[in-house]
């Protein structure tokens, strides 16, 4: 019974000891199943998506080779997070709001654009250009 001696005679360390452990574990249960998970996934999506191949859907998002083509003139469109080039391919990753994101696979940046100012075709597969 020794190697029990600090639980017997101070019961509260054990205890203290048991529920530090468990929330620690908890915590990394939820860690893995959330966002480790999520970042996996969003990892696997980008490689998909050097390689040309369109990326699987996860976590409700399901994206899709589209093109978009500028309704009038191209340098009128705001853009968030680079250049909008419209004879490239984009993977459009969702909209809402009147925004639609986009991922620029050859400048590797993501892209938010009014979508009210383009025409978006989709593809099935991607296609080597806009054009």
């Amino acid at each position: 019974m020794k190697h029990l001696h600090l639980y017997v005679k101070d019961r509260w360390f054990g205890n203290v000891v048991l529920a530090v452990v468990s929330l620690v574990l908890l915590l990394e249960g939820a860690l893995e199943l959330g966002m480790l998970s999520a970042g996996r996934a969003g990892t696997e999506a980008v490689a998909a998506a050097k390689g040309g191949r369109t990326p699987v859907a996860y976590f409700g998002i399901a994206p899709e080779w589209v093109c978009a083509h500028p309704i009038g003139n191209a340098a009128g469109i705001p853009v968030e997070g680079g250049e909008f080039v419209p004879w490239r391919p984009y993977l459009k990753v969702g909209d809402a709001g009147g925004t639609v994101v986009l991922w620029d696979a050859g400048g590797r940046q993501v892209l938010k654009l009014a979508k009210d100012k383009l025409r978006i075709v989709r593809d099935d597969r991607r296609p080597a250009s806009c054009g």
